[in-house]
C-alpha cells in the first residue's frame, strides 16, 4: 500500500525553511534578475537600431527605385514625342508578335499542330 502522509503536499510545504513559494527572494536572485532585465533591455535597443536602420534602408531603396522608374518614363515619353512613327510601327509589330503568340495556345493545349510530340 502507498504512504499517504504526504499525499497532496507540494515541495515549500514539506521543506519551508528552502527557497521557494513564499519566501522572500534572495540577493543572488535579486542580483540575477537585474542581469537578466539589463541584458534584455540592451537585445531590445539593438533591436530597435537595426530596425531603424533596416527601414531607414528599405525608404532609400523605394526612392532610388522610384526615381529611376520616373527617368524611365520621361524618356519613353520624350521618345514617343520624338519619333512618332517610330512608336506606332513599334505598337504594330508588338500587337503582331503577341497575337501570334496567343493564337498557338489553344492549339497546343487541345493538341493541335504544335501540342503532339
Amino acid at each position: 500500500m502507498a504512504n499517504t502522509s504526504n499525499y497532496g503536499r507540494t515541495m515549500p510545504e514539506r521543506y519551508p525553511n528552502q527557497l521557494g513559494a513564499g519566501t522572500p527572494r534572495s540577493g543572488v536572485a535579486e542580483t540575477v534578475k537585474d542581469k537578466a532585465e539589463g541584458i534584455a533591455s540592451a537585445i531590445a535597443e539593438k533591436a530597435e537600431d537595426a530596425w531603424d536602420a533596416t527601414k531607414h534602408g528599405v525608404e532609400q531603396a523605394a526612392s532610388c527605385i522610384a526615381s529611376t522608374a520616373e527617368n524611365a518614363w520621361d524618356d519613353v515619353n520624350s521618345f514617343m514625342r520624338r519619333y512618332p512613327m517610330a512608336t506606332l510601327g513599334i505598337g504594330f509589330g508588338l500587337g503582331l508578335a503577341l497575337g501570334l503568340a496567343l493564337s498557338n495556345v489553344p492549339r497546343a493545349m487541345q493538341g493541335g499542330q504544335y501540342g503532339r510530340y
